[in-house]
């Protein structure tokens, strides 16, 4: 009835079982598999996250402050993309806080380090408008990939009319999820 290598692949079961359904197990991706990922950029007022310009800073995901530029657009990094990496579609923006400070503040492409407009230009998405749930855009990218196998910056150009965009109010806050993943 039981012969060894059923022996053999029970006694293998039992000890295999724990590692296999273990959650880092689970859990764990391959760089391979397109994944999201969400960044929040939120400007931050002076003094707060390392921020150290008068009208306030940039910062995504909480991490490094950048100064907010006193111009009527700035190129802001969303994340680094690494060697090898590749953005899939689409890509969606969906305001958290409303922006206040300019006439208008708008979302009007997404690049990368070589080119601003790489994934979209031309976009209006509206940072000024009202949060809701249907407040959201779907960015369907003219290109895929990236413009390099190197590593390169996924970047958002935010343009504002009358005001400078460092004159936005502190707490105007967007998200975006960008689906990537690593080529092998």
């Amino acid at each position: 009835m039981f012969n060894t290598r059923h022996i053999l692949l029970a006694w293998l079961a039992w000890l295999l079982l724990p590692w296999l359904l273990s959650a880092s197990n689970i859990s764990t991706i391959p760089p391979q598999v397109p994944t999201w990922h969400k960044y929040s950029l939120a400007k931050i007022a002076n003094a707060t996250g390392g921020c150290t310009n008068a009208n306030g800073c940039w910062t995504v995901n909480g991490g490094t402050a950048v100064n907010a530029a006193a111009a009527l657009t700035q190129d802001i990094v969303l994340f680094a993309l690494p060697a090898q990496g590749s953005v899939d579609t689409p890509l969606r923006m969906k305001t958290r806080t409303a922006c206040s400070g300019a006439a208008t503040a708008l979302i009007t492409s997404l690049g990368d380090t070589a080119s601003d407009t790489y994934f979209a230009s031309g976009l209006t998405y509206d940072l000024t408008a009202a949060v809701s749930a249907t407040n959201l855009s779907n960015v369907l990218p003219t290109a895929l990939g990236a413009d390099t196998s190197a590593s390169t910056n996924i970047t958002v150009t935010l343009t504002t009319t009358v005001n400078n965009v460092d004159q936005l109010a502190t707490g105007c806050a967007v998200d975006f999820w960008v689906k990537w993943a690593i080529l092998p």
